[in-house]
């Protein structure tokens, strides 16, 4: 019994139309031959949408059907959000993006930072630490001003963990941490959302939810259809190869025993003439003497 381990991924972003089974989940299986069977499995087709959920059960299914009595273990997620690509944006676009994301990264956080001043009133605790500490007035520009500006930066930097393009340790920065929460948490909406369609879907038909399966299997089996034209075309291509070698062996096979027969029917020609011959003589010699002796 051949045992499969599949890894199913949470997201997966692909430019091709026709999803197989490797672009989605990992494969792991002790026949290699199995593997990349397994691997090169459709699963799914694009038709008109460019997102679209894939459950695991739908891929443990398609392994089943294609190896009878296997067994599956599925260690990964239990659905697939699957995005395609429509090309890639133009680099100038590209730039433009970035310069207008750090104007409004840069603007955006000093003026939150001054509001925040503001709201405090930051310039009356200066003066007021300052008058006290040292006795005299502030005016504007003391130390705490420029020892906060520092700290302030510092504390930015060790903060985000980012020195222009440099990293100060290997750890994930807040940004790619809460970035990441929030692709995860995007991905886990879209799959309950896409599941609660379906399910809704399903009721609404009066189906129940295996209705998702169903409109899976035809994008499916658009995918294996094309695959199975192209092996027809080809056993055809050997068919006929197959068939023009075998017509001309069996000519090749006609002619030799047309020519044995040919020779066959010369030598028992011959044979019959030889005969015929012999029993002529024959006949004369007995005939001359009995002539002879009645003479």
């Amino acid at each position: 019994m051949q045992i499969f381990y599949l890894k199913a991924e949470e997201k997966v972003e692909l430019e091709n139309a026709c999803v197989k089974l490797s672009d989605v989940a990992d494969i792991l299986c002790e026949d290699d031959a199995a593997q990349k069977k397994a691997e090169d499995l459709a699963v799914y087709c694009f038709s008109g949408e460019n997102r679209a959920v894939i459950d695991v059960l739908r891929l443990i299914g398609i392994l089943q059907e294609e190896f009878p009595g296997s067994r599956v273990v599925s260690l990964g997620a239990g659905d697939v959000l699957v995005e395609r690509r429509m090309g890639k944006p133009h680099p100038i676009w590209e730039k433009i993006k970035i310069i207008l994301i750090a104007l409004l990264s840069f603007f955006g956080a000093a003026f939150t930072i001054m509001a925040f001043h503001n709201d405090i009133s930051i310039e009356d605790i200066f003066s007021k630490v300052y008058r006290l500490v040292t006795g005299m007035e502030s005016d504007g520009l003391t130390v705490l001003e420029v020892s906060y500006s520092i700290g302030l930066s510092a504390g930015i930097i060790l903060f985000f963990n980012h020195i222009g393009t440099r990293r100060i340790t290997k750890d994930p920065t807040p940004i790619e941490v809460q970035m990441r929460q929030y692709e995860s948490d995007v991905v886990t909406a879209l799959v309950e959302n896409a599941n609660r369609e379906q399910s809704h879907a399903g009721e609404e038909s009066g189906k129940g939810t295996q209705e998702r399966p169903h409109a899976r299997v035809e994008n499916t089996d658009s995918c294996r259809e094309t695959g199975e034209k192209e092996t027809h075309a080809g056993s055809g291509e050997k068919r006929e190869s197959a068939n023009a070698g075998s017509g001309e062996k069996r000519e090749s096979a006609n002619a030799g025993s047309a020519t044995n027969r040919k020779s066959v029917n010369a030598g028992s020609a011959t044979n019959r003439k030889s005969v015929n011959a012999e029993s002529a003589g024959g006949e004369e010699k007995e005939h001359d003497a009995g002539s002879g002796g009645r003479s």
